[in-house]
């Protein structure tokens, strides 16, 4: 089993060397411990992993790859977490909110 910390550096470490062009030889030249990873908790982060690798292969941004992935759930109609259909919170209000962050801690949010 790998530890959180080592799963947080390998990953770190895959998407440090993706620059546009490069996904190909990134994978060819690398250990599998250092290829990119996209994961997803839930059943639902499945064909968000597929919009998201079929970006990545197409641009080589990781940023524009998790952005596209996540529209996938968020425009889902059967899931009830996320999205215009998400459930409300505590207090019965239904929020809407997101953020995205770069490695250079340039960041935006909704």
């Amino acid at each position: 089993m790998v530890g959180r910390r080592k799963f947080i550096k390998k990953s770190l470490l895959s998407g440090t060397f993706l620059l546009p062009g490069t996904l190909e030889a990134v994978i060819k030249d690398s250990s599998p411990a250092y290829r990119p990873l996209i994961l997803s908790t839930w059943k639902h982060g499945m064909p968000a992993n597929d919009r998201a690798w079929d970006t990545l292969n197409a641009t080589g941004n990781i940023l524009d790859a998790v952005e596209q992935g996540v529209r996938v759930t968020e425009s889902d109609p059967s899931n009830l977490s996320v999205g215009l259909q998400g459930l409300p919170d505590r207090e019965g209000v239904v929020t809407l909110d997101a953020s995205i962050m770069k490695g250079d801690g340039s960041c935006g949010s909704v």
